[in-house]
């Protein structure tokens, strides 16, 4: 008859043969092995078995205890029979080396214990950081962001143009002026659209970026200023542009063909040098939707 028994800290294992009964305790935390027959005296060796067992099992009035010194292990069993009748006996086992086997498996179960523990750090972590973030998230929520003054400057007073930091669509009316901050576009960090009014200031898009912007309008207002969209690749997201009334545009075709970008919907308007041919046909080419007038 073989029994097993688990603890936080011990696994047991007790056996009774015909004339013996065995013991073996596993310190699953020290990685040492006690194990050793138990001497009974003044009662069956059935009996003894049963109280030995109902310890380990922590039944009612069934008790044990377990101390150590110099390498043997007491293990203190008590019990109350029938609610008076009071047993009490010790069971002395010695620590055993254990063999390859034995060391290899407590080896396993110390690495699993060490697997577990870093496994439950780095959830604790990951919540803290997750928990973080969110309260970054928050914070940065409630920002704005100065792009540009809502009008031109004037020697009485001016207004401020500010977007929410996570705002989805931008619409800045007038960047005609030396104090629209092209490079404050980047921190949007949820911009889906922008659209930029009176564009006159800037002959590309190299001074400017967003990681998440999906479509770009840009009115020149007749301006021969923007020339070119280089800085295209600046807006890896980028899917739908539409640029209008901008005359001194060209060279499309040669921008797009050099730099990576995602561009999937072309709308040109009001942009005389424009080479209509090239465009239509590397559009064509690249599966991009072109409507130009």
């Amino acid at each position: 008859m073989t029994d097993t028994f688990s603890t936080k800290q011990y696994s047991i294992a007790t056996s009774k043969g015909d004339r013996t009964l065995y013991i073996k305790v596993v310190d699953i935390v020290a990685y040492l092995c006690y194990e050793g027959n138990l001497e009974y005296k003044g009662s069956s060796l059935d009996d003894t078995y049963t109280i030995v067992t109902k310890c380990f099992a922590d039944e009612p009035d069934y008790k044990y205890a377990l101390s150590i010194t110099n390498g043997t292990m007491k293990i203190g069993f008590s019990a109350t029979i029938g609610g008076f009748f009071k047993i009490a006996f010790d069971a002395f086992l010695k620590e055993k080396v254990m063999s390859g086997d034995g060391q290899l498996t407590m080896n396993f179960m110390r690495l699993e214990q060490h697997c577990n523990k870093l496994e439950q750090q780095l959830e604790q972590q990951q919540k803290k950081s997750e928990q973080d973030i969110q309260r970054l998230m928050d914070i940065i929520g409630k920002m704005d962001v100065f792009v540009a003054p809502a009008h031109h400057w004037t020697h009485r007073t001016h207004t401020q143009f500010t977007a929410n930091i996570a705002s989805t669509v931008v619409t800045i009316q007038n960047a005609d002026t030396q104090m629209f901050i092209e490079r404050n576009i980047a921190a949007f960090y949820k911009l889906q659209k922008l659209t930029i009014g009176n564009f006159i200031s800037m002959p590309n898009l190299k001074n400017m970026s967003n990681a998440t912007v999906t479509e770009i309008e840009l009115q020149c207002a007749n301006s021969g200023v923007f020339t070119s969209l280089e800085g295209i690749n600046n807006f890896p997201k980028l899917e739908t542009l539409f640029v209008t009334s901008a005359p001194g545009l060209n060279n499309v075709v040669t921008v797009l063909k050099a730099v990576k970008h995602n561009i999937k919907t072309l709308k040109i308007q009001a942009c005389a040098q424009v080479n209509v041919v090239e465009l239509q046909t590397y559009c064509q080419t690249n599966g991009i939707m072109l409507a130009i007038s």
